[in-house]
């Protein structure tokens, strides 16, 4: 390969460049303008694409980027190609990403959405890079139908699988103990679903099932007479309604004095209500004070928990099987990412306490325990003897069970009518997708996966116990890396829920949604008046609805919101930002389609070495997992150096026709081929849809061979000989003079050319002015750029600027102002 040449240096004539460029700007639009007008407009439609085929591209670009006419047809065919696929017998180095199990009420929010462009941008990245990329299960392109059902026979036998083996080894176990019970779902929670308020005064909360806001954070004072007239006991308690069940004063049953059953069968605080009120009646309520507490509430629900005991539930011995996670991450078997949460991890397996895995739900898998009720039985209250229970993979097996335990005798069989916490059966997720507890090609391949990608709020919901499970179950890790991505807050840095009304639909941001849609939406849901009231008046943030974004955009702003912290403030100003700066992108590629030639010599060094560049930092920041610092890196080559310089600098090349130019315009074009084709490769996992159509339409050098899809096609990587440091700090003393002259313009410049001076004070800076100079004028706009020397005349009727010791600029301004520098 040649040595790399810039377009500049070119044998070119600057004074041409510079007469060309001083020519009436006028013409130069009336010509863009002309050319415009003769483009087709039904070429740029794409004709009908039948479904799974290669999408049909129309001859020419339409004018503006449209994201439902990109989008259209490459999924299809991309499935259809088989390009998702890995194979379990390839010699590729695997990498494996598992997607969450998808949550029973369907509603996708904004975190969905985060979850899926993240882990798909790492397959992509993967998958071109060289390795055989395996993300289970598949999605189709919203992210909404998943390949695979957790509650499909494979995946229950395999839940069936765990639940047997654990209890056959003493880790599940069935008792009494106080649990967390949540009145409004009417079932037990383990400890992770607890979250607790912290209280610092009194606070009036809304509860699940009240009309009125309940009390808290206060300490209610009541007294207990004392017989004998000795006086009385005052106590204080945060809850008052529980006096009721006080013990510590001995009362016997059958003692007229006995009563409070008027307050049997209320509600918790219904009860408090007309407690307080009796107590005042007797005389015996003493006031309140402040309190601070910690208040725990259930996370699915909000209601206030009460740890009570309730018949007997399941339970996980967690014991061994944490000590061993704790062992994976302290021993760097896992690596944790933002590696400050180890110390969460670290506090929560240090005090871990059984895992209540049993609840009271009609939906889910069914605890595999049957109860055996012999024929002479006395008392035959469900599960009343824990001797009775037998546990198994399915019915058959335990009806075999109970008939060797039970020879000769007559027996019913009962399966426990509870059902397993979804966590249970999404901790063995891992493996269970890959075949287990069958030894499948695809588990031997394919397990331990490469990376869990998932929120920091499931730390322990489903990490560390797919950490549990994975070592107990197939003798080592389930993963080796954790990515915890932040949580997706509203742009106030509001947590997004329903009852504040700042939830939005990933999909209203692909397609757009009108501001009436988005009310009629939140009137057809199941909001309650309160936050129905609340939404609608939140739909204020987006008085003209949504505007159409499109998937790449919506990827695209996501990952860059997601720096290692532990929230996002979610702005879709920001999104729509980027939606303009697709349509850059779109331009970027329109401007360069037919200035293409057949015949491809080598591009010009600056931009190859910032691409160089830009390509080593895209890498470094994939592997260190900073996605977010990834797309600010592609974005800031693609806007501010490619688009912003480099396409600015080269365009007299090709909207002036003298036969100079034309070695210019060649090393332009062929830098600018090698910068579109690397380009969209580098930002392909961020933005699928539009880098395909796009690369799509870039042409080939003759005898060339490119991979049918972008998505197959090599990542880049960096190129010795392209990176050019000395070239790299030439071009910012021209960047800095280029912006120096362009602050020197009045506010109200008009389109006149006006002629600049770079006073130069060595000789190394002549040099450095001359060999650039057609590219300042062009990225300034002025008439010419003349070289003054230390010793030579100040211009009169000029304002100057220092770019550096070494050089000062200077724009005429024709009495406008008049400076000495």
């Amino acid at each position: 390969m040649e040595k790399p040449v810039v377009p500049s240096s070119e044998k070119a004539p600057v004074e041409n460049v510079q007469a060309a460029s001083t020519g009436s700007k006028k013409a130069e639009k009336i010509q863009r303008k002309k050319a415009i007008e003769n483009e087709n407009p039904h070429g740029c439609i794409d004709p009908d694409t039948p479904n799974g085929q290669k999408k049909l591209l129309s001859p020419q670009m339409d004018k503006h980027y449209s994201p439902s006419a990109v989008e259209k047809s490459w999924y299809a065919w991309w499935e259809s190609s088989g390009y998702f696929q890995a194979d379990s017998a390839s010699t590729k180095p695997p990498f494996i990403i598992v997607l969450p199990p998808p949550n029973v009420t369907g509603a996708l929010h904004i975190g969905l959405a985060l979850t899926v462009a993240i882990e798909d941008a790492m397959i992509r990245w993967r998958r071109m890079s060289g390795y055989n990329a395996l993300w289970v299960p598949g999605l189709h392109y919203a992210g909404i139908t998943t390949q695979a059902f957790t509650m499909d026979e494979q995946r229950s036998n395999a839940v069936n699988e765990a639940f047997a083996r654990l209890h056959k080894e003493g880790l599940i176990y069935r008792d009494y103990r106080l649990v967390n019970w949540d009145c409004t779902l009417l079932t037990s929670i383990s400890d992770p679903e607890v979250e607790y308020i912290d209280l610092k005064e009194e606070t009036m909360l809304k509860i699940p099932g009240y009309a009125a806001p309940v009390q808290f954070g206060v300490l209610i004072s009541f007294a207990y007479p004392l017989e004998g007239g000795l006086g009385e006991l005052i106590v204080a308690t945060t809850r008052i309604e529980t006096m009721l069940g006080d013990t510590a004063i001995a009362v016997h049953p059958e003692d007229k004095s006995n009563g409070g059953t008027q307050f049997e069968g209320m509600p918790r605080f219904t009860a408090r209500v007309h407690i307080i009120e009796a107590l005042k009646a007797k005389g015996l309520y003493k006031g309140t004070k402040k309190n601070e507490m910690s208040l725990g509430v259930c996370s699915r629900s909000n209601d206030v928990v009460e740890p009570m005991i309730k018949p007997p539930q399941w339970f996980v011995n967690c014991d061994t099987m944490a000590k061993s996670a704790l062992d994976s991450v302290r021993s760097k078997k896992i690596e944790i990412i933002p590696q400050h949460y180890e110390q969460e991890w670290n506090r929560w397996l240090e005090n871990i306490h059984d895992w209540c895995v049993s609840r009271q739900h009609c939906w889910g898998h069914r605890v595999p325990a049957w109860y055996v009720t012999l024929e002479d039985d006395h008392e035959k209250i469900l599960g009343s003897d824990n001797d009775r229970l037998i546990v198994a993979r399915n019915e058959s097996m335990a009806l075999l069970e109970a008939q060797k335990k039970y020879p000769g005798r007559k027996f019913e069989l009962h399966q426990d009518p509870d059902v397993l916490d979804t966590w249970f059966s999404s901790s063995i997720f891992a493996f269970t997708v890959l075949g287990w507890p069958d030894d499948m090609a695809d588990l031997r391949a394919f397990y331990p996966i490469s990376v869990l990608e998932t929120g920091h709020d499931v730390l322990f919901f489903r990490t560390a116990q797919m950490v549990m499970m994975g070592m107990q179950f197939c003798g080592d890790v389930p993963f080796q890396k954790v990515y915890l991505h932040p949580i997706v807050c509203d742009a106030r840095g509001r947590k997004m829920c329903k009852s504040l009304g700042n939830v939005l639909d990933p999909l209203d941001v692909i397609n757009g949604m009108a501001h009436e849609g988005l009310l009629k939406r939140l009137r057809e849901g199941n909001l309650d008046p309160c936050a129905l009231k609340i939404a609608m008046g939140k739909m204020k943030d987006y008085p003209g609805g949504i505007a159409e974004c499109g998937t790449d955009v919506l990827r695209f702003a996501l990952i860059s919101y997601a720096s290692q912290s532990n929230r996002i403030n979610f702005d879709i100003n920001r999104v729509v930002g980027y939606r303009k700066w697709c349509n850059k992108l779109w331009n970027a590629i329109r401007f360069a389609m037919g200035k293409f030639g057949d015949h491809y010599t080598p591009p010009a060094m600056w931009i190859l070495s910032m691409l160089n560049k830009a390509t080593g930092k895209i890498i470094a920041c994939m592997e260190a997992y900073r996605f977010s610092d990834a797309t600010s890196a592609i974005y800031f080559w693609w806007q501010y150096q490619l688009c912003d310089v480099f396409i600015e600098a080269i365009k007299p090349y090709f909207f002036n026709d003298p036969q100079e130019f034309e070695s210019a315009r060649t090393a332009s074009r062929d830098t600018l081929w090698v910068c579109l084709d690397t380009g969209l490769r580098l930002l392909h996992p961020f933005m699928p849809y539009v880098t395909e159509e796009l690369w799509q339409r870039l042409p080939q050098p003759k005898d060339s061979w490119k991979q049918d899809s972008i998505m197959i096609s090599e990542y880049p990587s960096l190129v010795e000989g392209w990176t050019n440091d000395n070239l790299e700090n030439e071009m910012d003393i021209v960047l800095d003079a280029v912006n120096k002259i362009r602050s020197l313009k009045p506010p109200t410049e008009t389109h006149e050319r006006r002629p600049a001076f770079a006073l130069c004070r060595s000789q190394e800076i002549i040099a450095t002015i001359l060999r650039y100079q057609s590219i300042i004028v062009s990225l300034t706009s002025v008439s010419l750029v003349k070289i003054l020397k230390e010793n030579d005349e100040t211009p009169a009727d000029c304002t100057a600027a220092v770019v550096n010791k070494d050089l000062s600029v200077y724009l005429q301004l024709k009495g406008a102002l008049t400076c000495r520098s």
